[in-house]
């Protein structure tokens, strides 16, 4: 994880094996993408609270996940509902007077086949840089039903208000990395205008995960999420020196709302061949996302000395820029098989995409559109690792239990044998790629 824009927290960007894009978010939860839109505001968080694991896999995931960055992804595992009771309450008290409250209640609600999860947190705190603040309420309740030994369907939702967000803002080097005529800007201090700054979010999310074994070779799964999001922000950023010790201001903001979901369906095939034992997935997958955007804009704001926090004149101007819609539309077909020879893990997969993502601009009165035809590709790959005796790779045909949290799709974290070419696809392409 990187952490590029200063103090800031709203966002969790990933950066793996240097490779970092902020067009694309590597983040999943429970085995789904998380559908933000990180080339606007739009960019999904999932409070650590509500995480149970974290799994980092490395390397290009293409194949099974289609539009991804090549150095690798995060996967993230949500609290699920358990048979046994517990009861949690967490009180924090940390720097910059942070204050946070949390809960979570889990157990059963009939005679081991209805269970129930309730998580909550609430935060508050100020931050580092002056006159700068952080909030969230956030809830996520999720119920477990077992229909059979065999059957189990899983409801959860996650409602997420973010009135403050902290800092995103940032300082010129020269004055912080190094002095400036002889002086250091202050760490605690804000280069913005308290009665422009905010940055105000909404999250919604709801989905299931069905899961059913046919017998102890094929078994398949069904996983749903839809989001919606919200967003109000507005900043005041400076643009470097305007003279020795001034900085130079500008105004930028948005409103935003997004609406995404996404589907997955998958079989799961456990079997032999002579010595080699597979765990084969093949599946077929869906994505839709839709922002929409309004997008203001400031200038001629007063500038402002950093070392004595002193205002100068000036006349802001504050004008509409422009407003635009964002889509994108991703459908997958995948297969990967998990060969397991004594120590040695052998996989090889296969990912056929046919996507579009256009992008609507109106501009002073016309309408300017950039679609991206519709356009597909096909995604192979292959890798092969040496594993520890006492590690096991293939999962066991086994009823799932609530105590291990449900993994994401299978894949090798093994280092893959080569990396000949690129694994991201550009947004307008027609592409072979190898890993």
């Amino acid at each position: 994880m990187s952490t590029p824009y200063g103090a800031t927290t709203r966002y969790d960007y990933v950066a793996m094996r240097g490779i970092t894009d902020g067009s694309v978010d590597n983040l999943y939860l429970d085995g789904q993408k998380l559908l933000g839109d990180s080339g606007t505001y739009s960019s999904l968080q999932v409070d650590p609270y509500f995480i149970e694991r974290i799994d980092i896999l490395k390397g290009p995931s293409s194949v099974l996940y289609g539009r991804s960055l090549p150095g690798g992804l995060v996967a993230m595992t949500s609290k699920k509902p358990q048979q046994e009771a517990r009861r949690q309450l967490q009180f924090s008290y940390g720097s910059h007077d942070y204050k946070q409250a949390a809960f979570d209640f889990t157990g059963p609600l009939d005679d081991e086949r209805i269970a129930y999860r309730l998580v909550g947190v609430a935060k508050d705190a100020d931050n580092q840089v002056d006159g700068i603040e952080e909030q969230r309420y956030a809830l996520m309740p999720s119920l477990s039903i077992d229909f059979s030994a065999d059957t189990r369907l899983t409801l959860q939702a996650m409602l997420q208000h973010d009135p403050e967000s902290g800092y995103h803002g940032g300082l010129p080097a020269d004055g912080t990395v190094t002095s400036h005529n002889g002086r250091r800007i202050s760490r605690s201090f804000f280069e913005g205008d308290e009665d422009y700054e905010k940055f105000e979010r909404d999250q919604q999310m709801i989905g299931y995960q069905l899961e059913h074994r046919f017998n102890d070779v094929v078994s398949a799964r069904q996983n749903f999420q839809y989001l919606d999001s919200t967003v109000d922000s507005g900043q005041v950023y400076q643009y470097g020196y305007a003279s020795a010790d001034e900085l130079v201001r500008y105004f930028t903001g948005a409103d935003e709302a997004l609406h995404a979901w996404t589907v997955d369906n998958q079989l799961q095939f456990l079997f032999d061949t002579g010595a080699l034992s597979h765990t084969l997935v093949t599946g077929l997958d869906y994505q839709r996302r839709k922002a929409k955007v309004d997008y203001d804009a400031g200038s001629g704001l007063p500038s402002i000395n950093p070392y004595t926090g002193a205002v100068g004149a000036g006349s802001p101007v504050f004008y509409h820029q422009y407003d635009e819609t964002r889509e994108l539309e991703q459908t997958g077909l995948y297969v990967q098989d998990l060969i397991s020879l004594g120590n040695w893990r052998f996989s090889l997969g296969m990912r056929r995409i046919g996507w579009m993502c256009p992008s609507t601009i109106p501009r002073m009165r016309t309408l300017a559109t950039s679609p991206i035809a519709p356009s597909s590709s096909s995604s192979p790959a292959a890798s092969v690792c040496s594993m520890p005796s006492t590690t096991a790779c293939r999962p066991t045909p086994a009823t799932p239990s609530r105590s291990t949290p449900t993994p994401p799709r299978p894949t090798t974290r093994c280092r893959r044998a080569s990396t000949t070419s690129p694994c991201w696809m550009p947004p307008k392409a027609s592409s072979t790629r190898w890993a």
